[in-house]
């Protein structure tokens, strides 16, 4: 039988092994750690349009936690006037919605079955409130109108877990055919984030027929 280099008294083979394992087992406290303390919260309200029984559009508010928020305000607020003027808006817009592909993974919109790969972000309006707080408003134009009879998913969520979305209970609808349809914010156990260490949470909506 072979002799094998010992390392702390251990086979050379079976010290590699361990320490491998021990690595395995640090990366996934690191991510844990990750996962548990996100360092940016985006308190997150949605409204869906329900127009002649369609759905074309999901109407968002993102109002940021109070130190992300003033570092974006001390940036945007070229004039320090304590108020984002039109061009000030404008050039917010281009560095934040207008790169759909870095958005995009962020929102999970599943309309009856289908799910949405393409967005285009439309009426963005960016303000500071009377308390500091910054908010974003804009709507989220879906590729084509979807018939809103049926089972969808509409969700915000950041994949690495940097960022925490914190949505609201339920999704408000307006327009003609809003009392068509209930939503219900619930785990999406079928989504796995951070080697299956967490699920997001997704609304459920379910659109039923008008009688």
């Amino acid at each position: 039988m072979p002799n094998l280099q010992t390392l702390h008294g251990l086979p050379r083979t079976v010290s590699v092994l361990w320490a491998f394992a021990l690595s395995v087992v640090l990366s996934f406290a690191v991510v844990g750690r990750a996962v548990a303390h996100p360092h940016v919260w985006i308190y997150t309200s949605v409204s869906v349009p329900v127009v002649n029984q369609k759905i074309d559009r999901i109407h968002t508010k993102w109002n940021f936690d109070e130190m992300y928020g003033a570092s974006l305000i001390a940036e945007a607020d070229e004039d320090a006037s304590g108020k984002l003027e039109p061009y000030e808006v404008q050039k917010l817009f281009a560095t934040t919605l207008a790169n759909t592909a870095e958005i995009l993974p962020f929102m999970y919109f599943n309309i009856g079955g289908k799910k949405v790969d393409s967005v285009k972000f439309e009426n963005f309006k960016a303000w500071i409130d009377d308390d500091g707080s910054l908010f974003y408003s804009f709507d989220a134009m879906l590729p084509e109108s979807y018939d809103a009879v049926g089972k969808h998913k509409i969700g915000f969520f950041d994949p690495t877990q940097y960022m925490a979305f914190e949505q609201d209970l339920n999704i408000t609808f307006t327009g003609e055919g809003a009392s068509m349809c209930t939503s219900e914010l619930e785990t999406e156990e079928s989504i796995s984030l951070s080697f299956n260490l967490a699920h997001p949470e997704i609304y459920t909506v379910v659109c039923s027929a008008k009688k």
